[in-house]
């Protein structure tokens, strides 16, 4: 996956896939992100010559190594189970109540 900061990169490093930052905007640096620039599971690039070069290392190799997998759910998710639908519905219900 390339992208830009998207929290989706962190699913897709969960199933061990290779994620690329590219950094294309200069303005970046005033933007708010959510994520957290020391979670993030990826070589981070600024231009089309380091994109390439990252996406060839990134299909040669595994993305994460063990140390590295196991860290990010604790790192990146609060809850890491099957009962988000559940929590969900329950703070939208709590929403209404008020």
């Amino acid at each position: 996956m390339i992208t830009d900061y998207s929290s989706v990169s962190f699913d897709f490093a969960l199933q061990n896939r290779p994620v690329i930052y590219y950094q294309f905007d200069e303005l970046v640096e005033n933007r708010h992100f959510a994520i957290d620039p020391h979670d993030i599971v990826g070589p981070v690039v600024d231009n089309q010559d380091d994109v390439l070069f990252a996406l060839k290392n990134a299909l040669r190799q595994e993305h994460l190594t063990n140390a590295q997998r196991s860290q990010l759910p604790e790192n990146v998710y609060m809850q890491m189970d099957t009962h988000a639908r559940k929590r969900l519905t329950k703070a939208i219900q709590k929403r209404f109540e008020k």
